[in-house]
């Protein structure tokens, strides 16, 4: 409540999946397209041979259409197929995220206080996606989102925060998120302020129950 800007990261910090890794999400979509579309072929090695053409092409802008747009070419499917396999990924994002409940109450007693409250990703679902998955898991819509397909601009590659920091020159400014370096480690070379929340991930990692589990 002492910040004038909130800033938070999504996947891993306000969403997480009901998958431990994020190639197990293709790994299902491995399964539904061998059994919707009769296409048994290594679908993790064509979804990221996709999405690297893209990016060889349209770097940081690369969204999740671009990526189904090369997806027929490599994958020597039709168009309309293509269209419908995009549509079944999307879809299985929603089917799959869960809210981070402890968050979404931080997240939602800061909106309703009226706090000026940002979202900034580096990811390829556009941002109408994300506003409905952030919808379908209790957050209330804020101020503004940087997602990286749109705005061209990626906190990996740390060309996001100088433009977002300068927006908010002269405000007391904090970013919220799970990476340790592009959520926190970039921002604090810049002497601004951010707070480490870990994944669900790592909290199962480093949890009791984790070595009981690992093996399943």
């Amino acid at each position: 409540m002492q910040y004038d800007v909130i800033s938070f990261d999504i996947f891993d910090t306000l969403l997480t999946r009901g998958v431990l890794r994020p190639d197990d999400l293709f790994e299902l979509m491995r399964q539904k397209v061998k059994t919707m579309f009769s296409l048994d072929v290594d679908f993790i090695k064509l979804r990221k041979e996709a999405e690297w053409e893209v990016n060889k092409k349209k770097g940081a802008y690369t969204n999740i259409h671009d990526i189904y747009e090369e997806f027929e070419n490599v994958a020597g499917v039709s168009r309309e197929v293509a269209q419908q396999i995009k549509q079944l990924e999307i879809d299985l994002e929603y089917n799959l995220i869960l809210p981070r409940c402890d968050m979404r109450d931080i997240f939602n007693s800061l909106i309703a206080a009226g706090k000026h409250v940002i979202l900034v990703s580096d990811m390829y679902l556009t941002s109408d996606i994300i506003k409905g998955l952030l919808k379908k898991c209790g957050y209330e819509e804020c101020a503004e989102m940087w997602v990286s397909c749109e705005c061209g601009l990626r906190k990996d590659q740390d060309t996001i925060w100088n433009p977002v920091l300068e927006k908010y020159e002269g405000k007391r400014f904090i970013h919220v998120g799970d990476n340790s370096r592009s959520d926190w480690q970039t921002l604090v070379d810049r002497r601004k302020e951010a707070y480490w929340v870990m994944s669900a991930a790592t909290e199962w990692k480093l949890s009791p129950y984790y070595d009981r589990f690992r093996a399943y």
